[in-house]
């Protein structure tokens, strides 16, 4: 899926830059992993707006997480997609909490 992100151009107030990324469904609920790089400017600065465009329908998403070192984000879509498909990264059946 396409994950975009926008930040505050202190700059420019009136425009905002926005960031493209890629990622992939994590669990049922909705976690999503992606790059940091994507929804990070820098460890302190955050993306103000967060959203995952599945089958080209825009979902609304939030940063639950991210770490620059590894390049890693993880992101929580409020509102789900009614079916899509999810990435198991362990090869038990039971899911591990996040």
């Amino acid at each position: 899926m396409r994950v975009k992100a926008a930040f505050r151009n202190e700059g420019n107030e009136t425009r905002n830059q926005v960031v493209f990324g890629t990622g992939f469904f994590l669990s049922r609920e909705g976690h999503v992993l992606t790059n940091a790089s994507a929804t990070h400017q820098t460890a302190e600065i955050l993306a103000d707006r967060v959203w995952v465009e599945h089958e080209g329908i825009a979902y609304a998403a939030e940063i639950l997480g991210g770490d620059l070192s590894t390049n890693l984000a993880l992101l929580k879509v409020l509102n789900l997609p009614a079916r899509f498909n999810f990435l198991h990264l362990t090869d038990t059946q039971e899911m591990p909490p996040i």
